[in-house]
This record gives structure tokens, sequence and C-alpha cells, in this order.
């Protein structure tokens, strides 16, 4: 059993009952007595496949922050940070522009920068002594005339991501045609495969990129931050619960340095610094129940406001 995918089962059960929110305690409770008695019920399947070969037990432990972290929770605001257009800068001539967003695997959606920041949605891991840890905080290099992207980070690495949609007659001959389980797609790492009603599928493959790389522009591609395995293996214990195991976890990227640099169709060249930092992501929650980021970072001893576990950068001067 991939503990990635049973705690993503405990978190998709989240239900924040109406009108009273202070009462999210109450929901993690019964989040935890869910994951006892109904492990194989689900909205949405989920199967993890990589082309290392697995072990039994994987050790990911994904603490599920937007329930059983919280004391009490707040009246939900207006303050939504998903937009559907791209926050980008001019520079140079010919139009070029270059930005940096966010992006929410789960939904699609987008956030832009805020107040030179930029919120990662946690997303959701998928880690191991053999691949390593796919963190699923995910982001997008946006603009206009861009012809390469460069990346360089000084702590951990970096992986590409790409969206692919199958069939359920298609991914039935994906399987078939791989006995061992262990799909690969245009020589990924890994292929976390996911599907709401198991007719139609959605395939996020992942490749490494290390901590230095460079590659052709492509709009669709989504960047990550990734741990080698054998330092994910030194993150684990155990004896952590869920949480302490999912804030040591995501703190491996706090203090990390990324460069971004795109060289344009003219030949010039834009860059941007991000610091990475870990830390209690303020969120809230719209008249429907969707969590959302307010864009506001708490302090570690707040444990009244709610929040979410994950990464963050600061966003330095473009170059």
């Amino acid at each position: 059993m991939n503990k990635n995918n049973e705690y993503r089962k405990m978190q998709e059960n989240i239900k924040m009952p109406e009108g009273l929110k202070e009462k999210t305690m109450l929901a993690a409770r019964q989040l935890e007595e869910n994951d006892k008695n109904n492990k194989n019920e689900s909205t949405e399947s989920i199967v993890s496949i990589n082309k290392a070969r697995k072990p039994k037990h994987s050790k990911l432990k994904r603490f599920a922050a937007a329930a059983a972290a919280f004391v009490c929770v707040v009246a939900a605001g207006n303050g939504i940070l998903n937009h559907n257009t791209v926050n980008t800068n001019e520079v140079g001539n010919n139009n070029n522009s270059f930005g940096i967003v966010a992006y929410a695997a789960e939904t699609g959606e987008i956030t832009e920068p805020k107040n030179s920041r930029i919120i990662f949605s946690s997303g959701d891991g998928e880690g191991g002594a053999d691949w390593g840890f796919f963190s699923g905080s995910l982001f997008k290099v946006t603009g206009e005339n861009i012809k390469s992207v460069s990346m360089k980070v000084n702590k951990g690495g970096i992986y590409r991501q790409r969206e692919y949609y199958y069939t359920e007659e298609q991914m039935n001959d994906m399987l078939k045609d791989s006995p061992d389980g262990n799909i690969v797609i245009d020589g990924s790492d890994t292929v976390m495969l996911s599907s709401a009603d198991k007719k139609n599928w959605t395939a996020d493959a992942c490749w490494v990129l290390g901590k230095d790389a460079e590659a052709d522009y492509n709009a669709d591609d989504l960047f990550g931050f990734w741990i080698d395995g054998a330092t994910y293996e030194q993150l684990q214990n155990d004896d952590d619960d869920l949480q302490v195991s999912w804030h040591k976890t995501t703190d491996y990227f706090d203090g990390a340095e990324l460069e971004i640099t795109v060289r344009f169709d003219d030949g010039s060249e834009k860059t941007e610094n991000l610091s990475l930092k870990t830390g209690k992501l303020e969120v809230d929650y719209d008249d429907n129940g969707n969590m959302y980021y307010t864009g506001n970072v708490l302090d570690y001893n707040d444990n009244v406001t709610p929040y979410d576990y994950g990464v963050y950068a600061e966003i330095g001067n473009m170059q």
C-alpha cells in the first residue's frame, strides 16, 4: 500500500461543517475514523506508478493539515488568490515578458504572486527511497517570446511535470503493456494517475532535472521541488506522527535559493531569483467549502488561524 494514496484519501474526505467551521477538529476526528473503517472508499481513485521498483510500504506520510492542524477556524473571506490570468513583467523589446505563477494540480488553478511572494499549493507528494520525493508544490513559467528556460537551485532539485489525458480503454492498454505496473511516459521517472470516475484518467508524468538544467520552453510544463531518495529516507522516522513527518520533509526546502533565467527569441535574457521558505500558510474557505490560500504566512506559534504547512517564495529583483 502506498501511504501517499492512503493520506490522499484522508484529505479528500475532509468536509467542513456547514456554518460551524470552528468545529474543524470534529471533522478531523471523523476523518481519522473514516480512514480506519473505509480505507477502500474514496471519491477519487488514485494510483501512483513509478519506474523504479517500490518498497512494499512507502514511507511517505502526508499530513492532512487542512483539518488536523486546526484548533479553530474563522469565517471565510473574499480574498481568493486564484486567477485565470498570468502575472508577467514586461522586459526588453518585441513585447518580451516573463512571469512565474504557482499551479494547483488538483484544481488546475494558478495563483499569481502577491507583494513579491508566491504561495505554492502543497498538492500531493510522492516519495520513496528509490525515486526520491516529488513535492507536488508546482509552478509555471509564463510569458511571451520565450525560447528556453534554465533553472539552478542550491538545495534539493527541480523536476518537470506534464499532464496527459487518457480514456479508460487507453489506460487499460497502457497497463497491459506494462506487466510490472511501472508505466513510463517518454522516459519519465514517475507517473501519478488519477481519475474521478475511472473512465477518464489524468497522468502526471515527472522527470527529475536536478540542481541545474536548461530546456526549450513549453508553456504546458510544470515544475516542482524534489529531494533525492537517500536524503528523503534520512528525513523519515517511523515514530513521527503525520504532522511532524510532513513538516520535517517540507522544511528541507527552507532556505533554498532558486534562480530562473529565460532566453527570448531575440537572444536577450532575464533572470528571477526566488528565496524558498516554509511555514504555516493561512487558508480560508469559500461558500462551497473549497480551501484557498489567503497569501499570508502565519507566526509559527499561531495555533488558532487555519493553515496548510507548505513552501512559499520571496521574489527578488528582476535582473
